[in-house]
């Protein structure tokens, strides 16, 4: 399937379940999709795919009682990750999700969001001037980041081997956290987690702004050369103290909205303190991130050992 891109930008919206992404450059100067091992017929019965004025639009079909071949196609497992084969130069934006898929790529020029609940992301390279990443229970990974980067996590490992950051927000729960590369920052950047590891490697820190690493429970490790008022480590957890638990159940919610019902009295996750035995927390949160209980319910059972605690 492809598609002619006038110029050099591409706009994504793709929002996929069973089914992961991954990008490959391409020959020519066009934009082609595959789908290993489906026909085209199969193809049209799973995703709802568009493309106009450079914009692509890919949303992977929920079951549905009012159409069988759609059920059957699900109850098969027929679904195929999607390959987009791209010019080298194409600059993207927009946002990918993916439910259970990983989202893989060699090298990307891509400002927007990427967004999975069990997946992996796994990107070699990546240029952005303004790039938010979610990953609830799978790993992240990125060989290379040049620019922006705001990043949240559940229970997955978030590393970076090697980057140029100009801004950084890391924040975690139970995953532990890998950053090494080079800081330029406009503003003070964070890097908090609430039980996991937190490992810096600075290889360079220019400017006048500093990073501070937060923890509650998990270990820091810092390396690496940088002025003494540069870096702040912290024995505290201050979204988790000041917010409660919206930066990380917000997004979660969002990105699961559209595949999971929720009743309409469902409240958002808050805690009031941080004093909750931590290991339960945890606990409690895999089991969200696994879908085995609803943020309503999440909320009952941390609000329950703050009660027991105190």
């Amino acid at each position: 399937m492809k598609f002619n891109l006038e110029g050099k930008q591409l706009e994504l919206d793709i929002s996929l379940s069973k089914s992961g992404v991954t990008f490959q450059e391409g020959d020519g100067d066009s934009l082609e999709l595959v789908f290993s091992g489906l026909r085209k017929k199969t193809i049209e019965e799973v995703y709802q795919i568009g493309f106009r004025n450079n914009r692509l639009y890919v949303k992977e079909k929920g079951r549905s009682r009012h159409s069988p071949v759609i059920d059957a196609v699900f109850s098969t497992a027929l679904s195929s990750d999607l390959i987009l084969m791209m010019p080298r130069d194409v600059l993207l934006s927009g946002k990918i999700s993916s439910l259970k898929g990983d989202i893989k790529a060699g090298r990307l020029d891509f400002r927007g969001e990427l967004k999975t609940v069990t997946g992996r992301i796994e990107v070699d390279e990546i240029e952005s001037d303004g790039l938010s990443v979610q990953n609830i229970g799978g790993n992240t990974r990125f060989g290379a980041v040049n620019g922006y980067l705001k990043g949240k996590t559940v229970a997955g490992r978030f590393t970076v081997e090697k980057g140029k950051f100009k801004d950084l927000t890391v924040r975690g729960v139970s995953g532990d956290i890998r950053i090494s590369g080079e800081f330029d920052l406009e503003d003070d950047g964070e890097i908090s987690s609430l039980s996991g590891a937190i490992q810096l490697d600075i290889r360079e820190f220019l400017g006048d702004s500093s990073l501070i690493l937060s923890t509650l429970s998990g270990q820091v490790s810092v390396t690496g050369e940088y002025p003494e008022d540069a870096v702040h480590i912290k024995r505290r957890m201050p979204f988790f103290k000041d917010h409660g638990l919206k930066s990380v159940f917000s997004p979660m919610r969002d990105m699961c909205s559209s595949f999971f019902s929720k009743s309409k009295d469902e409240v958002e996750v808050e805690v009031e303190s941080a004093e909750a035995d931590e290991s339960h927390v945890k606990m409690i949160l895999e089991m969200l991130s696994q879908g085995k209980i609803s943020a309503e319910e999440a909320e009952r059972l941390i609000k329950a050992l703050e009660k027991k605690s105190s």
